[in-house]
């Protein structure tokens, strides 16, 4: 049985569809990455993602590696 969380981040820089494609490059690479949806309007970042094989610091730490800022 599959469990999914949520996470989610307002990240302030992520500004066009090169920065959504990045972002979900690197996270779609982490074990137990899902599914990210990225709304550019309201620079809400949403990523679903198994517990046991990963964490929302590892996952906010992705975000950081890749050059964004995300906030709670």
């Amino acid at each position: 049985m599959d469990t999914r969380e949520t996470a989610q981040w307002t990240v302030p820089d992520m500004e066009c569809e090169g920065c959504v494609r990045t972002l979900q490059r690197v996270l779609l690479d982490l074990p137990g990455v899902f599914q990210v949806e990225a709304d550019l309007l309201t620079k809400r970042l949403q990523v679903q993602y198994n517990p046991q094989q990963t964490t929302p610091t590892a996952l906010y730490d992705a975000i950081v590696s890749a050059g964004f800022t995300p906030q709670e």
